[in-house]
């Protein structure tokens, strides 16, 4: 299947929300990044908050919410310290782990995510003094950061992690000052993803759907292009896009399913079809498109919509085009049943 990219579109977009960003203008000033979280107990001490935000990202994939994926790691923090220190993890069982990762509301992926847990800290001390900030000490191009990195089912790298994950642990440590600028682009998420394709900086033929392995690289290779253009980096790269997509796009309309069945473990919701649509005298539903798209400062350039449910349980992408009401007024009739006299 044909993907086509439209670069100049991108930098259209780019352009328009990078420059919210630096005037901390809407939606930007109601963001609050989930580092921001981390209570001082961590924050003081910059090798614990370098582990810690390793760590984290074994958790920062699929359905779980950033913001609830940090909470839950800084109370795991709290109770089990140990298990932020990548010598005392590496020695830990996962028969003990599992339970605590339960007991902390972290899914725990049938035991995946101890066995991760265990072996990247054992990998972290042996390999690289036990300090994240060391794997980007020497720098050098992005294919190489990747390397170091990304899981190649060879002994290389950490389980678990690829291309995306080594740009979030990147951009946490950036983020929060403990290391100087890393030349990698944004972690390409399922947020940077909606952006491209509803916005048509990426397109496929009508009808068609297409999955993350197929389509993620052309934005990984866009951003990097833009970055490269226009100085942009990777802590400003990331913040344009996930808390645009947390507080207006995952809240419109057209990007809601309805009918959703929670898991039997609780960590998730699967099923679920679009929200209808369409019922625009519907206040409620005229309210909703009022606080997101008709609140978005880029609308005039979006025009499909992209729910999450598919890509979290498929992994693929379902574009369906984005509908708005007809009228182009600040609020809109309510129909009313007649008055019978009743």
């Amino acid at each position: 299947m044909e993907i086509t990219a439209d670069y100049e579109r991108a930098v259209l977009v780019f352009d328009r929300l990078r420059t919210l960003l630096h005037e901390r203008a809407f939606p930007y000033s109601r963001m609050r990044l989930p580092q921001e979280m981390v209570p001082r107990e961590i924050t003081k001490d910059p090798l614990a908050l370098s582990r810690f935000f390793f760590f984290v990202c074994l958790h920062m994939r699929g359905p779980i919410k950033s913001s609830f994926a940090m909470q839950a790691h800084i109370g795991l923090w709290h109770s089990h310290p140990e298990l932020y220190d990548p010598h005392e993890a590496s020695h830990t069982a996962e028969e003990t782990l599992n339970p605590l990762l339960a007991e902390a509301m972290l899914p725990r992926d049938k035991g995946k995510i101890a066995r991760f847990w265990v072996e990247n800290a054992r990998r972290l001390h042996k390999r690289w003094g036990g300090d994240p900030r060391t794997i980007f000490e020497t720098r050098c191009v992005p294919e190489e950061l990747y390397t170091r990195i990304q899981n190649d089912g060879r002994g290389n790298g950490f389980i678990g992690m690829q291309k995306k994950m080594a740009s979030m642990l990147a951009y946490y440590l950036e983020s929060t000052g403990l290391l100087s600028p890393i030349p990698l682009p944004p972690p390409i998420d399922f947020h940077w993803m909606r952006m491209a394709f509803a916005h048509g900086i990426l397109s496929v033929p009508p009808g068609k759907n297409i999955r993350y392995e197929r389509a993620s690289p052309l934005v990984r290779e866009i951003t990097a292009r833009y970055m490269k253009e226009t100085g942009a980096g990777l802590s400003e790269m990331s913040d344009i896009v996930w808390p645009f997509s947390e507080i207006l796009c995952s809240r419109a309309p057209g990007n809601i399913s309805k009918n959703r069945i929670r898991t039997a473990n609780g960590t998730g919701v699967r099923g679920g079809e679009p929200l209808a649509l369409g019922n625009w005298h519907d206040p409620v539903l005229v309210g909703r498109y009022q606080r997101t798209c008709g609140s978005c400062p880029v609308e005039a350039t979006c025009a499909l919509n992209v729910r999450n449910g598919p890509y979290n349980e498929r992994g693929i992408f379902i574009l369906e085009k984005r509908e708005k009401p007809p009228l182009l007024f600040s609020s809109l009739p309510v129909l009313r049943k007649p008055d019978t006299g009743r």
